[in-house]
């Protein structure tokens, strides 16, 4: 019986590396890291073997939210999309990020794979450069495969591929502009999608890590793009006990509480640095891959506490047992507290209307109104929440956006509007209603009973950098005027900031109305 003659090692090697993204990454790790070591990773299997269905087709709609440092970008921007070429050289790839400079820079990178002497002695064959088309950001072959890089801001129009891959679409030193973080939402939203050469059958991938509420993959997951996206979140250390099951070869990985994502890498050492010198929000978005820490950023929801009304006591967890109560039968005032849409807008926008009220030092959040709403629209909200809170004999509008011009028309039909001019920037007046929720004064509807209340709670917890904060405007407004030092208006001399008498001791009979 003839013995079959063994692989030779180089065969062996090239073959493997051909089959699985990650050996590739392995094996040609020294061509554009040749001072820096392969350190092997659970995670980088992983991501490779979700990639490697994206070549397939399995997966057409992909996001990957990852820490820094952890091998996504030479993965998934570079050696994926070379790998891609050996299954099929004629896949035309674009590529964008928020930078035009990180764009190059990985184009660059994937044309000196491509051009190694590693590659092109096991892969030389496969395919050619173009002469005629073979610059910095924009390089095809002979089978009429291409690969395109732009940033999202530089315009894509005219360009299109097979697979689009969004590589770090915002700017960290952006967590808390919620405007350019909107932009570059918008920008993608506009252009990018439409650059699939077949919109069905083409893939989207996305890598990159969190850092506001409303970035690219909240929008991308959001109800809005009525699309199901393959969503996988790397968190650099494990906030729970985890379990890992790999797509293809069914490998299952566990990670305990505490454990960081590549221990021979980056450790609890080092990640404790990283924490401390980006600071606890930020560090919470990069690399947790929440837009805010789990406690909250400038509000922290460990400081709220809860109330239910007489006969619905909630179901509570023990620790939440000490800070909940049933809420008072009287208070010493309600208000209103409302926020409005920008003057300029003529078309619909976000508004939010709050009731509080006010018993000693404490402060209960007894209803809400939250919707996109017209002017028209507004005015009809203001009138329907005087109707159900009678006792809110104050409402408070900020003297600034639409205020002004839905008290013009309603100070002749409703009593009690008061204009708030604006003191401070919002974060400003935000901070310093927290005050009162760190003091244990701040009592909202519990979650088990309220069904719009988490929402709110989040608003909180993850300002600023929300897309939306009309609840923390409302929350914020109310806290001032409920201070007891009063706030003198400077434009009229009149003070503000205390109950008249015949607002103490309000009934709560009738409060019937909770809003749940």
């Amino acid at each position: 019986m003839l013995l079959a003659t063994p692989a030779l090692p180089l065969a062996v090697e090239c073959e493997q590396a051909e089959r699985h993204l990650y050996r590739f990454l392995h094996d040609g790790w020294h061509v554009l890291e040749p001072e820096t070591e392969f350190v092997p990773g659970w995670h980088i299997e992983l991501v490779a073997e979700y990639l490697e269905l994206a070549t397939q087709g399995d997966i057409k709609r992909l996001i990957i939210n990852e820490p820094p440092k952890h091998t996504k970008s030479l993965l998934c921007t570079v050696y994926w999309p070379v790998w891609s070429w050996l299954h099929n050289p004629g896949l035309r790839l674009f590529f964008t990020s928020y930078s035009s400079t990180l764009s190059t820079e990985h184009s660059v990178k994937r044309r000196q794979l491509i051009e190694s002497e590693w590659f092109q002695h096991h892969w030389g064959d496969r395919f050619k450069l173009s002469g005629d088309q073979n610059v910095k950001t924009h390089f095809e072959n002979d089978h009429r495969g291409a690969m395109f890089a732009a940033s999202l801001s530089s315009g894509v129009t005219g360009m299109g591929g097979d697979c689009l891959i969004i590589d770090d679409p915002h700017d960290a030193d952006n967590q808390d502009n919620a405007n350019a973080i909107k932009e570059d939402v918008e920008r993608y939203r506009r252009t990018t999608p439409s650059r699939l050469n077949n919109p069905r059958e083409g893939a989207i991938v996305m890598v990159g890590h969190r850092i506001n509420v409303g970035d690219l993959t909240a929008w991308m997951l959001g109800a809005e793009t009525k699309q199901a996206w393959t969503h996988i979140v790397l968190r650099a250390e494990a906030e729970s006990d985890e379990t890992w099951k790999f797509p293809i070869s069914g490998r299952i990985v566990t990670r305990k509480e505490g454990e960081p994502l590549q221990p021979m890498r980056i450790g609890l050492e080092e990640l404790r640095h990283a924490k401390v010198d980006q600071g606890e929000r930020r560090y919470a978005g990069l690399y947790q891959q929440r837009p805010s820490p789990l406690g909250g950023n400038i509000l922290k929801r460990e400081s709220l506490r809860y109330y239910y009304p007489r006969g619905s006591e909630p179901k509570i967890t023990e620790e939440e047992r000490a800070k909940t109560i049933m809420l008072p039968s009287d208070f010493d005032e309600v208000l209103q507290s409302w926020d409005f849409a920008f003057k300029a807008k003529t078309d619909s926008d976000f508004i939010g209307g709050h009731v509080w009220a006010r018993r000693g030092a404490d402060k209960f959040l007894l209803a809400r109104v939250h919707r996109r709403m017209s002017f028209t629209e507004s005015v009809r909200a203001v009138k329907y929440l005087s109707e159900t809170w009678p006792q809110a004999h104050r409402k408070l509008f900020e003297d600034a956006a639409n205020g002004p011009a839905i008290e013009d028309t309603l100070k002749h039909e409703l009593p009690g509007i008061i204009l708030l001019p604006p003191l401070g920037s919002k974060t400003e007046r935000f901070e310093a209603a927290t005050y009162d929720c760190e003091s244990g004064n701040v009592y909202v509807p519990h979650p088990s009973i309220c069904s719009w209340i988490s929402e709110v709670i989040q608003q909180w917890v993850d300002y600023p950098g929300v897309p939306h904060d009309e609840d923390c405007d409302c929350f914020s407004q109310a806290m001032l005027v409920f201070r007891k030092s009063p706030l003198r208006m400077p434009s009229s001399g009149v003070i503000i900031g205390q109950a008249r008498p015949e607002e103490r001791r309000l009934e709560h009979g009738s409060f019937r109305k909770m809003n749940f």
